[in-house]
């Protein structure tokens, strides 16, 4: 009789009709459960994502105070992490283009800004260079970060490279006092710096003739011994002096 019924072929339909109908059941199922899954691993990860955006801004929040307070090494160090974890959220492409240019705009900008002041503070003009472009990559008409860029040429004496972005500045800002300081710097660091070359030469001149007469034979010092100890003396006492005005007029510059 099982025999017969297994034969009939409405009934074979039936259970593959069912059979059918079970595998079905279980893919969905399998599939809601996978898609659940899915949902909560993108939730988990949104969540750390999040957390990383808060701590870049806990951190340029911190920077921010202890730049207030002076404390530049502090704030040296927690912008540049602020500034790196920025950073790796963009390179990994973990954050829309909308967040992105908002963490620019609220974190890169300011404090890659702050970090090139520290830099100017503690004299590092290479950094503070590099601070500027960063700010420039993504602002080309920031004024400060250009502006500093020019000042920290300036001191590197790099007159050529500071005239490049003094040109970029003056098409946006033509009637700028801060320019006009620039320009000042730029020309008054010409001349200190042919100055500072006069000097060298004079100084190099003098201490030719000095040699000259020190160690010409005795006889034409009528071989005086003590006489050719004071113009020695004298020479030296020159000498130092030459070098202490080189020495103040560059320390006033700075």
């Amino acid at each position: 009789m099982v025999e017969n019924l297994k034969k009939d072929p409405e009934i074979i339909n039936e259970i593959n009709l069912n059979n059918n109908q079970n595998e079905n059941e279980k893919f969905i199922k399998n599939n809601e459960k996978d898609e659940e899954e899915k949902i909560e691993i993108d939730k988990i990860k949104q969540d750390l994502i999040n957390k990383q955006i808060d701590l870049c801004k806990q951190l340029k929040k911190e920077s921010d105070e202890y730049l207030k307070n002076n404390q530049l090494s502090k704030a040296s160090n927690t912008y540049t992490k602020a500034v790196l974890n920025v950073k790796y959220l963009i390179e990994e492409k973990l954050i829309s283009k909308k967040l992105k240019e908002e963490l620019e705009k609220e974190i890169l900008i300011p404090s890659n800004l702050n970090l090139s002041y520290i830099d100017i503070q503690y004299k590092n003009w290479d950094e503070c260079i590099r601070h500027s472009l960063k700010v420039l990559n993504i602002d080309p008409n920031n004024f400060k970060a250009r502006y500093r860029k020019c000042f920290s040429y300036i001191k590197q004496n790099n007159i050529e490279k500071a005239n490049e972005d003094l040109k970029i500045l003056k098409k946006e800002n033509k009637d700028s006092l801060e320019l006009k300081e620039l320009k000042e710097l730029i020309d008054n660091n010409k001349k200190d710096y042919n100055g500072n070359i006069n000097n060298k030469n004079k100084i190099i001149k003098k201490i030719n003739n000095f040699n000259k007469i020190i160690y010409k034979p005795d006889i034409y010092l009528n071989k005086n011994i003590e006489k050719k100890d004071n113009i020695c003396n004298k020479l030296k006492v020159i000498i130092e002096n030459i070098l202490n005005k080189c020495k103040k007029k560059k320390t006033k510059n700075e």
